[in-house]
Formats: C-alpha cells, sequence, structure tokens
C-alpha cells in the first residue's frame, strides 16, 4: 500500500509540472482562503454548470442543519423506499424496505456518493420538515378525489403515526397510494429546504430539483455558488469534517473506498467530494491545510477523472505558494467575485469530449453485471387486506409437467490415426497362443 502511495505522489508530481507548460482546458474554476474568504483564482467562476454530485454537499448540509435543530439523531433509522431504490447507480445495491442508520447513509452518500443514499436521508429527514408543515402543502395539485382518500389517514401532527396505528385496517391500495404521497411530500419538502437554504447562504445563481444530483437540465449552479456552500459547511459544520475526509468506510462486512484520490495522493487534503454526469464531466471539490491556512479549490468540466485531479492539486500549490504575499486578487472576496458575462449562458454539455464509451452511447444502456446485495436488516411486510387472484394461465397443482428427454450427444468421428493406433493395442493384448511339446514326441516324428 505504501508503495501504491509513493507511486501516485510521483505521478501527481509529474502532472503538475506537465499542467504548468501545457495550454489548460476552459473550464470553470476558482480557489479560495477558507477563513478570509479572499479568491485566489478564479476562471469562469460564475459560468452555469451542471452540479451532478456535488449536490450532495447541499443535501450534507441540509442533513446536518435539521439533525441540530430537531430531535432527529444520527442513529436513527431510515428505510429504503422504492424511489430510492430506482435511482441509477453508483448506488449501494440494496433491497427494498432496507434499513441502515442516518449516520451510515451519510457516509455513504459523501463517501461512495451513493445515489440510493442520498434519497434515503432527503427522505428520512424530510419527514421532520414536513413535520411542521401542512401536509397538503406538499401536494399543491391535488384534487377532491386526493383528498377524499386521505381525510382519515393524514391527520396532524404527522400522517405516519396514523399509519402505524391504523395499519391493520387500511386496505392495500389506499396504505399503498397514502404511503406514496408521503414519501413524495417529504422529498419534495427536503428540495424545497435545500433551495431556501442556497438563498441564505448567497448562492445566487443555483437550483435544486433533486438531492443526488442525478442528470435534470433545470438543476444549475456555478464554481463560485459551490465555493460558498463549501465553506458553509466547513464554518458552521467542524464537527462533521471527518466524514468529507474518509479515504474509505466499513459498511455490512465491506469496505467501500473514496472517488477523491487527492486524499491519497496531496499532501494536506482534508475533504470535500467529487461529481460526475456525461453532461458536466469530472467535478471536484477539494480542500487541503498547510501550516494553519485552509484552501478550497472548485473545478468543474473536466475530461478526465486525472486531469481535474491534476488541475486541483496544481490550484491548490499555487494557492499555499502565494497566500500571504502581495501577488493575487486577495482584495476580492468569494461573494463579490466580478461577473464574466456567463450569467445567462445555459450550461454546455460536454459529453462529446469525454472517453467514456458509455457517455457517448447515450442514455439507456445496460449494466454488464449486478454487485451483490448487502444483506442488511429489513422490515415486516405490511399486512394487507386483499387476496391475491391467480392469473388465468397460471399452472394448476394436479398438472405435472412432462419430463423433459435428455438427448445424447452425437458421437464424433474418430480419426484414422487414432483408429490404427487402438488398433495397434488391442491386437497386442491378445495373448498368444503356445503349444505344449515334448522333446521324445519330436525325436519319433523324425523318425
Amino acid at each position: 500500500m505504501r508503495s501504491k502511495d509513493f507511486l501516485l505522489r510521483v505521478m501527481m508530481a509529474f502532472g503538475l509540472a506537465i499542467i504548468a507548460t501545457q495550454p489548460l482546458q476552459a473550464t470553470t474554476a476558482v480557489l479560495f482562503d477558507v477563513q478570509t474568504g479572499q479568491v485566489l483564482h478564479a476562471e469562469n467562476a460564475d459560468k452555469p454548470w451542471y452540479p451532478a454530485s456535488l449536490t450532495k454537499l447541499m443535501t450534507a448540509y441540509v442533513a446536518f442543519d435539521v439533525l441540530r435543530t430537531t430531535e432527529l439523531g444520527d442513529q436513527t433509522i431510515l428505510r429504503l423506499s422504492e424511489h430510492a431504490n430506482a435511482q441509477e447507480p453508483t448506488k449501494l445495491w440494496l433491497r427494498t424496505d432496507a434499513e441502515m442508520t442516518l449516520a451510515t447513509a451519510i457516509g455513504a452518500m459523501i463517501v461512495k456518493s451513493a445515489n440510493d443514499a442520498a434519497v434515503m436521508v432527503a427522505e428520512g429527514v424530510g419527514g421532520q420538515i414536513a413535520r411542521y408543515t401542512r401536509y397538503g402543502a406538499c401536494l399543491p395539485e391535488r384534487d377532491d378525489r386526493d383528498a377524499a382518500r386521505l381525510d382519515d389517514i393524514s391527520s396532524p401532527p404527522h400522517p405516519m403515526d396514523v399509519f402505524a396505528s391504523r395499519r391493520t385496517g387500511l386496505g392495500a391500495a389506499r396504505y399503498d397510494d397514502a404511503t406514496a404521497l408521503w414519501v413524495a411530500c417529504r422529498y419534495q419538502s427536503f428540495v424545497a429546504r435545500m433551495n431556501a437554504t442556497a438563498k441564505r447562504i448567497g448562492m445566487k445563481s443555483t437550483t435544486f430539483v433533486n438531492a443526488n444530483g442525478l442528470p435534470d437540465a433545470r438543476q444549475v449552479t456555478n464554481a463560485r455558488d459551490l465555493g460558498l456552500l463549501a465553506r458553509a459547511l466547513i464554518r458552521d459544520f467542524p464537527d462533521y469534517a471527518p466524514i468529507f475526509a474518509a479515504r474509505s468506510m466499513r459498511y455490512s462486512g465491506g469496505r467501500l473506498r473514496s472517488y477523491n484520490a487527492l486524499l491519497r495522493t496531496y499532501t494536506g487534503a482534508d475533504g470535500m467530494k467529487t461529481g460526475f454526469i456525461c453532461a458536466s464531466g469530472y467535478n471536484i471539490v477539494a480542500s487541503a491545510t498547510r501550516n494553519n491556512r485552509r484552501l478550497v479549490a472548485v473545478v468543474l468540466g473536466w475530461s478526465q477523472a486525472s486531469r481535474r485531479n491534476t488541475r486541483a492539486a496544481a490550484l491548490l500549490e499555487h494557492g499555499f505558494k502565494i497566500a500571504g504575499t502581495r501577488f493575487g486578487p486577495h482584495d476580492t472576496l468569494l461573494n463579490r467575485v466580478p461577473s464574466s458575462g456567463n450569467e445567462m449562458v445555459p450550461p454546455e454539455d460536454i459529453r462529446a469530449s469525454l472517453k467514456s464509451r458509455s457517455c457517448r452511447r447515450g442514455p439507456g444502456r445496460r449494466i454488464r453485471f449486478r454487485p451483490r446485495v448487502f444483506s442488511v436488516r429489513t422490515l415486516e411486510p405490511p399486512k394487507h387486506d386483499v387476496i391475491p387472484v391467480p392469473e388465468k394461465n397460471a399452472m394448476r397443482a394436479d398438472v405435472r409437467p412432462k419430463p423433459r428427454r435428455i438427448k445424447s450427444k452425437a458421437s464424433r468421428p474418430v480419426p484414422k490415426r487414432v483408429r490404427r493406433k487402438k488398433t495397434i493395442q488391442k491386437k497386442a493384448r491378445k495373448k498368444p497362443v503356445v503349444r505344449a511339446f515334448s522333446a521324445g514326441a519330436a525325436l519319433k516324428a523324425r523318425n
């Protein structure tokens, strides 16, 4: 392991030397000091971009905020819904109704960048957000039929409490519909809280539609706003810093490894998160500390993960060299970065420049393999009142299937050379005929 880390450090140093002599890719980036907020480097900092899995930084911020202000705890049990299980990879490949603690889900969301874990966190924490609002506020377009269907099960303060007490008295369809509506309500409440938090922090050009960063044309941000989010996370929740600095985590007998290679290759790296979708390329928000000085680099839109890491490391190295000197725009704060005129430009889709075959092939690709499903404790399935009706073409129990005849393979012709060899061996096995005779009988025959 030490030799591998040493090799990675040598490759990183070689990349830093190359990147200084080659022209840089036209991307967006920002480098700033966490303590003072002074910008040390900025390029297209306000250019709109798809955040990808960097969205999970805001998901973590809202979760930490709710944990601090409500009765939720790190060991609160979360349940995997069908909506969370339907998310695209990267994911934990859990079964529906699987359980895990809130701390484990947040760790898997940050370290492994699991999309299903991010939705679990949003739905679990969103219940606390929706608890203090009207249940109908999550469904502004519901009609009279929806209201009549929820009359008996939407009593305050918490609809899920009613589900638990009257579970056996509800039909299967009513229970499933009410549960799906309540889960959707919690998720929408969480996303609304994400957007409200973004405005409070100062992220003026950011809009969130989901909690995990999967492709959506409406979900946009820029490097400056992501820098503000990273600084707010470090400033407001220093106790959760080890989650972003973890190289791996243990889960269900296995180990989930972080995608942030800078944690293993760059000296002083201590967070935070990577992100990738085909439309936005490889992105990273990286932080590092040296000599009690912490810098954060936001790099977006690279065609390869290795080049993205090299660019982020080069920016951090440049920042530590000029930190405390008169060089660099120290009079520019992160929330006052001058505009470059790219605010109204739609996000660029760099799918064609990526070397990933799956991105060039487009959506709808097949997954060649399915990783093993982690064995976790699951909830007892709900007991419904409806008896399942058998299908019309179902096989009757008294009809036995006909036995399958196994046909023997046709014998292959034996080559002539092998056939001759077997014949010789067969003749050699025959015992020669030995006739018994005596010397006296032979003399009489001569006479």
